[in-house]
């Protein structure tokens, strides 16, 4: 059996959406997130386990601070 490559049907189940914007003075608006996460990090230094590696320093945050 074979098949026109024209006739597979693409579709997005799951899509990453990326949202953009220029801001002003954008180094002390990354620098203020930049310590908040840190202090994330001190307040819950075990966090949760992901793709991360602790023991090479690698943290990440909860998933509910949205």
């Amino acid at each position: 059996m074979s098949h026109k490559l024209d006739s597979f049907k693409k579709t997005a189940y799951f899509p990453t959406l990326i949202f953009q914007i220029d801001v002003d003075n954008a180094n002390s608006l990354n620098k203020s997130l930049l310590n908040a996460s840190y202090r994330e990090k001190e307040r819950d230094s075990k966090g949760i386990t992901r793709s991360n590696v602790s023991e090479l320093g690698g943290w990440h945050s909860n998933n509910n601070l949205h």
